[in-house]
């Protein structure tokens, strides 16, 4: 079963968004925000992940999160960063990721990369 996500804020370093190992896939749009993907396998995130952000942007590390699906149908998140902020906004709550652990998805979750007000923060809505 697959992901859907949407892009929602972000500085990504290639607009046309090239797939690698067939992770990921344009499902609509062709700019940035409000770009729609649909995640097939395990993707990394950040400056060096399978889904690039902007280099210039030190507020995501080399490799920031991981989305994967370990059990069938459940999709998590897990940050990777060293010490960079990630969050799942959730019901209007912010839930902090915390190194090494994963936090399950669910659909109108929002996940937060980077520091609040900062240009290159990306921001990930699950459809």
């Amino acid at each position: 079963m697959s992901l859907i996500i949407r892009i929602m804020q972000g500085a990504l370093v290639d607009s046309s968004l090239q797939s690698r190992n067939d992770k990921f896939q344009i499902i609509q749009g062709d700019g940035l925000k409000g770009t729609i993907l649909e995640i097939k396998k395990s993707m990394t995130i950040g400056r060096e992940g399978d889904l690039k952000t902007h280099p210039l942007g030190q507020v995501i590390s080399r490799l920031h999160c991981k989305l994967d699906s370990p059990l069938l149908g459940e999709w998590g998140v897990e940050h990777l960063g060293e010490r960079s902020v990630s969050s799942v906004k959730r019901e209007g709550r912010s839930i902090p990721l915390e190194r090494g652990k994963k936090e399950k998805l669910e659909k109108g979750d929002v996940i937060v990369l980077g520091p609040q007000k900062n240009p290159f923060r990306l921001e990930l809505l699950i459809e």
